[in-house]
């Protein structure tokens, strides 16, 4: 059997073990409304997939403008 002193240092482990849970759960659902707000992704997956498509259309686009940079020195130099 428990002993007050040993029960109070695990009940004081729990509460500590709680909180951090509660403030863990507070951030993930934090983030996750601004996924969806500013991605209109709903989950992690969904915002995966959604930045795999930006960094290539990323790419795309670093392409057409070193193209586009290119043709410009090439007419005005």
């Amino acid at each position: 059997m428990i002993d007050l002193k040993r029960y109070k240092q695990l009940k004081e482990q729990v509460e500590n073990a709680q909180q951090k849970a509660d403030r863990a759960e507070g951030a993930f659902n934090t983030t996750m409304e601004t996924l969806q707000k500013k991605f209109g992704c709903s989950t992690i997956k969904a915002g995966e997939r959604k930045l795999e498509k930006m960094e290539e259309e990323e790419k795309k686009l670093q392409i057409k403008m070193n193209k586009a940079i290119e043709d410009f020195e090439e007419v005005w130099r």
